[in-house]
């Protein structure tokens, strides 16, 4: 179980990495790869999730043993939704014939 006294660090790792995460997939969309931006975008926006269960967590609100299933169920949804959007990421690029 993760000590309540780690929650705010932790919490201010993951809001810094989603951050970053954020402004990449900004860079990566106005520079013209769309696709990437906004897988890079769907895993900030998970680790934001992390952050705010996080928060939960040290708050009280939620106890440790339902905070690792959250955060399985977040980095899967993840996952799936990032090789969703890359499996779209062929299909909208143009033809080099």
């Amino acid at each position: 179980m993760l000590p309540v006294i780690l929650a705010e660090p932790v919490v201010l790792f993951f809001l810094v990495m989603s951050g970053w995460g954020i402004f990449e997939g900004a860079v990566r969309i106005v520079s013209g790869r769309v696709m990437k931006g906004v897988g890079n975008i769907v895993s900030a926006l998970g680790s934001l999730a992390i952050a705010y269960m996080t928060r939960f967590y040290g708050q009280g609100a939620i106890n440790g043993a339902d905070l690792l299933p959250f955060f399985i169920i977040i980095v899967g949804a993840s996952v799936v939704l990032n090789a969703i959007v890359g499996s779209m990421a062929g299909s909208f690029s143009p033809r080099r014939d």
